[in-house]
């Protein structure tokens, strides 16, 4: 008995997937027994079914052949006709439900993809609202021009400070070979000129830090600029306050090299506040390039994860496309493709095994029979 059930519109893969679990669910004891149990016409139980049920693969096309054995060839027909439209019927219900499974968690993914990309979006729109700039790498690029640009003057405030140095140790030389002694000797390092020079260093800083808030003409900076002046005024005044107010030609050198003295120690003074600005400027500019660098990544990273997240989701749309076009397709995956019929010569018993022995075992003895008589026959 041999009804055939054909798998239809797969690929290769879908196709070995699909016929090895039919085979699997054919054959299965579970399977049987159930459908036994749905069938109570038919009067078999499953040790009569199960060892004499035979499944198998034609190897010349995607047809399923099953046959079974057994002394009621009508009955075991109509058993097969019946069993092979369940299986195809249960196999389309377990395939839809699989699909609908795969879908659901097609769907599931979705929903997740999207959320990510949304929040995906929201970050990188809100990095561009609060950006300020035109972009973050022309800021960047700025930046490392100003901190170039301040290492520039650091450069060249140095030179300055050597030339100023070496300025001061010609004065100085200079004054110790006509410096009076006695009691009124010029105290160089007065405390006062001290104290007023570090004023200076503090006013240049204040300075320099107003000028990158206010413009050149607001009050303050005016204000500022006054009160450095009036230090180094002060500073100068103070330097040659020590001398001796006579007109001698020494005391005069002495008074021009004691000023242009004071004048080249508060330029230094001047060139360490500049100094000191800049360096502070430089870590602050440094920051700021470690920060932007920072937010450079960070945003690169989102336009990544933007990119992934909208091929992923473009990519389970598809898959979710495919599914539906499957599940649509399920239906004609397998078909019963012929009725089982009843074979035109009985397994059991074989008659016509049995009349050819039957025959040759008759023509072997009367061939005997006929020998033992020649032997026996003592005619003459």
């Amino acid at each position: 008995n041999s009804p055939t059930v054909v798998a239809t519109g797969m690929s290769q893969e879908s196709f070995q997937t699909i016929i090895t679990r039919f085979l699997e669910v054919a054959q299965s004891r579970d399977r049987i027994d159930k459908f036994i149990t749905s069938s109570p016409a038919f009067k078999f139980s499953i040790e009569t079914v199960l060892p004499n049920l035979t499944v198998k693969l034609d190897k010349s096309a995607p047809i399923i052949r099953l046959a079974l054995q057994g002394t009621e060839p009508k009955k075991m027909a109509d058993f097969l006709d019946k069993y092979s439209i369940y299986l195809v019927t249960y196999s389309e219900e377990i395939a839809r439900e699989s699909m609908n499974s795969m879908l659901d968690y097609i769907e599931s993914q979705l929903a997740s993809n999207e959320a990510d990309l949304r929040s995906v979006e929201v970050k990188i729109k809100e990095i561009q609202d609060n950006q300020k700039i035109i972009s973050i790498p022309d800021e960047m690029s700025r930046v490392l021009g100003r901190i170039q640009s301040h290492h520039n003057e650091l450069a060249q405030l140095v030179s300055e400070k050597e030339n100023v140095a070496k300025a001061v140790t010609r004065l100085r030389g200079k004054i110790s070979e006509i410096k009076p002694s006695g009691p009124r000797t010029p105290n160089l390092q007065n405390q006062i000129v001290v104290s007023l020079r570090r004023q200076l260093v503090d006013l240049e800083m204040e300075q320099m830090n107003i000028g990158t808030v206010y413009t050149p003409t607001h009050p303050k900076v005016a204000e500022t600029k006054e009160k450095i002046e009036f230090i180094k005024n002060r500073i100068k005044t103070e330097s040659v306050n020590i001398l001796d107010d006579t007109s001698t030609e020494r005391e005069q050198f002495m008074r021009v090299y004691v000023e242009d003295l004071a004048h080249q120690e508060t330029a230094a003074a001047t060139i360490d506040a500049k100094m000191l600005f800049l360096q502070g400027e430089v870590k602050k500019l440094e920051l700021e390039f470690v920060d932007l660098s920072n937010k450079k990544e960070a945003y690169t990273n989102l336009v990544r994860q933007q990119k992934i997240f909208e091929q992923s989701l473009s990519n389970l749309i598809d898959r979710k496309n495919q599914g539906n076009i499957q599940k649509q397709a399920v239906k004609g995956r397998l078909s019963y493709l012929a009725k089982a019929f009843e074979p035109v010569f009985p397994i059991k018993p074989n008659l016509r095994i049995y009349f050819i022995f039957t025959f040759a075992l008759a023509f072997l003895m009367g061939l005997a029979m006929v020998s033992l008589a020649e032997q026996l026959d003592n005619s003459v």
